[in-house]
């Protein structure tokens, strides 16, 4: 194209905007001929076709003339946009060192400038070495804002302070922070008193008008619709018409559970209507808070912010993100043996997932912290509904045979065995349940009980195989049927027998019980000498 010489600077640079934005590839010498003139004089014109390539994403163009702006223009060393973009051109280009530069310039023209210091931040990340200025950059910025109000570019500002400091290791700033960023508007729900309200909430619905009573408490401006208005006749009368008394119910709790969002329209600001991935990001820091807590066996502090994070508003509606909260609910009842609450808890994860091995695997380190009746007939209840469920039917077993009711919970074992007749565990619990049953009082067949017992202990050594568990095993069981020469003859083999997992001896290794086993019956055969010898031998530190 031939632009004539007269034609004004303004309008060529227009004419070049238009031919960048058209993807023409003849617009350089147009270029080389507004750049023949002196920059100081068109600064104006170069910033216009600067950013035009900028917006069509040609960084390294863009980046030439951005920088001819710089060097040449001392005005625009002042305009915090031309930095930025500068900054950004050389990012892309992974020119590091001078992307750094230029965001630094940015955030010095500006310190209160969120988006400057978001970029030199996501920048300085990449090097390990430049922690302690981002963070340093994260905390003027914030500090110079703190009269503002809260918004996306300070989230995002906050959220990179707290990922920071937990790549750093810092935990106690991290949880500080932490807390801050989830808890800003709620802080008041971690109070001791609104926590156990929240525990003795069995469901979703219930927690909702506890968080509205919270609010109601705290004299919360944001809340419009009071719990009350539940109760007025004419929208019962309204109910009643279409469903039945359980719907209504139901309608009640849904009205009292849709209060959370009605009560967070006036709050400073709305976790709600952040970007997805923002979302994600601010739960994510929930769950390294969790697991920083879990490390540093803060437990008390984990069961405060797991439930209070069931109430906010960000959260409630993600489905995925409840079960993960209620889940650190669970963990956090388990590490503080609280066997009431987590049993509570687990009760709808065995509702949703009773196929998850894992799952039981929780539900047995619950029993084992409070075993109590109300836990047997739930699953009692349930087993009625999933009757050959193996692993209901096994803990329906255990709490049998825990109550002394050991004919039931040979039924409930023969039930386990006809589902996975070779699995060694059910085999050796059924020959311990026939042992219980032959040393009973009133029992007129011992020799055939006890011939029962003695067929499926062999069956699990079969399965099993000869180790040092089995040994300890056979040896408990003669020391049960008073077979003491028998029991003695396997608790010193199960001594000379090395450990499944030597790895793992303090958890796995079974020497000390058996020796302990061995001395009882040394000392109750009047042999205190050979007490003395296996105890000098297996249980002096």
């Amino acid at each position: 194209f031939d632009v004539p010489d007269t034609c004004n600077k303004y309008v060529k640079s227009q004419f070049i905007v238009c031919l960048i934005n058209l993807n023409y590839d003849n617009e350089e010498c147009l270029i080389d001929e507004l750049l023949s003139n002196d920059i100081k004089e068109i600064p104006d014109e170069v910033n216009l076709v600067a950013n035009t390539y900028y917006g069509k994403q040609n960084w390294l163009k863009a980046k030439k003339l951005y920088l001819l702006l710089l060097t040449n223009v001392a005005d625009y060393l002042v305009y915090l946009d031309v930095w930025l973009k500068y900054g950004n051109c050389c990012s892309y280009l992974d020119e590091v060192e001078e992307a750094i530069n230029a965001y630094r310039n940015a955030v010095n023209l500006d310190s209160t400038n969120c988006e400057a210091a978001l970029s030199l931040v996501n920048i300085l990340k990449k090097n390990s070495l430049l922690f302690e200025e981002a963070t340093n950059v994260i905390r003027n910025t914030l500090s110079s804002r703190k009269a503002q109000p809260l918004n996306t570019d300070i989230i995002s500002l906050m959220i990179h302070e707290c990922l920071i400091e937990f790549e750093q290791q810092n935990y106690e700033k991290f949880i500080q922070n932490s807390r801050l960023l989830l808890f800003g508007d709620f802080l008041y729900v971690l109070e001791s008193k609104n926590i156990n309200q929240l525990q003795r909430a069995d469901s979703r619905a219930q927690r909702a008008v506890v968080f509205h009573q919270i609010l109601e408490e705290n004299d919360f401006e944001g809340q419009e619709i009071g719990i009350e208005s539940l109760e007025d006749d004419d929208e019962e009368d309204d109910i009643v018409e279409t469903t039945s008394k359980r719907a209504i119910m139901e309608k009640k709790n849904e009205i009292k559970s849709s209060n959370i969002q009605l009560s967070c329209e006036k709050f400073s600001f709305n976790y709600n209507k952040l970007h997805q991935n923002l979302q994600n990001m601010i739960f994510d820091i929930f769950l390294k808070l969790c697991k920083t807590l879990v490390h540093l066996k803060r437990h008390s502090e984990l069961l405060m912010y797991s439930f209070g994070a069931t109430v906010l508003p960000m959260v409630y509606e993600r489905i995925d993100w409840n079960k993960a909260i209620q889940f650190s609910c669970l963990v956090a009842c388990i590490l503080k043996k609280d066997g009431y609450n987590a049993f509570n808890i687990l009760k709808d994860f065995i509702l949703e997932f009773k196929n998850s091995n894992k799952l039981w695997s929780f539900v047995g380190i619950v029993i084992g912290l409070c075993p109590s009746l109300s836990q047997q007939k739930f699953f009692i209840r349930l087993s009625a509904k999933y009757m050959d469920h193996l692993p209901l039917c096994m803990i329906n077993a255990h709490f049998a045979i825990m109550s002394g009711t050991y004919r039931y919970a040979l039924v409930e074992y023969m039930n386990c065995f006809k589902q996975n007749p070779f699995d060694p565990f059910i085999n050796l619990i059924i020959s311990i349940t026939y042992c219980h049953i032959s040393c009973q009082k009133y029992n007129t067949k011992r020799h055939l009980l006890v011939s029962q017992s003695l067929v499926f202990l062999r069956r699990y050594i079969k399965f099993r195989g000869v180790c040092q568990e089995t040994y300890f095993n056979i040896g408990r069981i003669m020391h049960q049927l008073s077979l003491f020469d028998l029991a003695a003859h396997y608790y010193k083999k199960c001594l000379e027998t090395e450990c499944t997992f030597p790895k793992q001896k303090e958890v796995y290794d079974l020497t000390r019980f058996a020796a302990y086993n061995l001395i009882l019956i040394y000392k109750q055969t009047g042999s205190h000498e050979l007490a003395r010898n296996v105890m000098r031998e297996y249980l002096t530190i």
